[in-house]
């Protein structure tokens, strides 16, 4: 079949097949890509927050693993960063949960590619405080957060 248009004929030239959509592939052709119920998922959420769903991403929570043993200004966590992004000012809206309350004031050291930015102090009675710079990070820059110069015995294990 041929319409007079190098697009149209490109598609047209396709042969169509379940869970496949087309896509041009230069000037005049075109080609078949998987399209995969996943695929079809993000594309239908209606909201960024819908798709990150879908995604199982919710980048506004940072889980910290459980370490064995905490040392002195042992690292807590690291990520390397893949994609950029920016802290807010002092994290502005975050939450600290706490099963376990130091037996002193914790401070944490946040770092972006080893230098500090920023601290999260957390009191004895749970109470979060976040001093942390409104920071840009770019793929490639790293976030860390180190615990306390020197260890509370009572977190060992808990952060």
């Amino acid at each position: 079949m041929s319409v007079g248009d190098a697009e149209l004929n490109a598609i047209a030239g396709l042969t169509s097949s379940a869970d496949r959509v087309p896509y041009f592939t230069g000037t005049g052709t075109a080609a078949l890509a998987v399209f995969t119920s996943t695929g079809r998922s993000i594309v239908a959420a209606s909201t960024i927050s819908a798709a990150r769903t879908v995604l199982d991403l919710n980048t506004d929570t940072i889980t910290m693993g459980c370490i064995t043993v905490l040392q002195d200004g042992a690292l807590i966590y690291a990520m390397p960063v893949a994609k950029a992004f920016s802290l807010p000012l002092s994290l502005a809206g975050t939450k600290v949960n706490n099963t376990v309350l130091p037996n002193a004031t914790v401070v944490l050291s946040v770092q972006k590619n080893n230098s500090e930015i920023g601290t999260i102090t957390i009191s004895t009675l749970g109470v979060a405080t976040f001093t942390i710079f409104n920071i840009s990070f770019v793929v490639g820059d790293s976030l860390a957060m180190y615990g306390p110069a020197v260890k509370d015995p009572t977190w060992i294990g808990q952060v």
